[in-house]
């Protein structure tokens, strides 16, 4: 029975830190395919925004899931806490009822920690793509800017003009 609970405990815990190292190592892959460099004014000031951002999400999103697995750890110990504590019981009554608390505990924790999961990706993905979207505006108004100014034969000094443009013209 106790190799059972921590069977499914465990099978749990390992699908839920393979599907956070899998969402973690897309996420590195699409946001390091978004450093390169465009071409025009401006670029390397973008590229070191766009990293930035990507270093501040990445280091936020290995704080929470630190915190998980500490959560995980602390959950993991009192289970095998409260196994031992069956071991007590006087009765074959409280021996079931401890039974039943404990895989009552166990799958309430487990839920609780697929939950948090959820939620944390959910809101980790939407940072980013909030982040993405800021960045493909910029990127139109530096591409639009540099289209004015190749347009106007590459007029030295013109740069804020066309670059404010730009932005009133991405933006409209």
């Amino acid at each position: 029975m106790f190799y059972q609970v921590f069977a499914t405990y465990c099978k749990a815990a390992e699908s839920a830190m393979q599907t956070q190292q899998d969402i973690l190592h897309q996420w590195v892959n699409h946001w390091s395919t978004a450093m390169a460099a465009p071409a025009g004014n401006g670029g390397t000031e973008q590229v070191q925004t766009v990293q930035k951002r990507w270093v501040e999400n990445s280091i936020d999103v290995m704080n929470k899931h630190r915190e998980l697995l500490d959560t995980q750890y602390k959950t993991g110990i009192q289970t095998i806490e409260d196994a031992f504590r069956i071991a007590e019981a006087k009765d074959p009554e409280e021996y079931l009822n401890l039974i039943e608390d404990l895989r009552r505990k166990s799958f309430e924790n487990l839920r609780t920690s697929a939950e948090t999961q959820m939620v944390e990706s959910q809101a980790a993905m939407e940072k980013w793509l909030r982040a993405m979207a800021r960045e493909s505006v910029e990127e139109a108004i530096l591409r639009r800017a540099y289209l004015k100014w190749l347009g106007e034969g590459c007029p030295d000094g013109q740069d804020r003009r066309h670059y404010f443009d730009a932005a009133r013209e991405v933006r409209a």
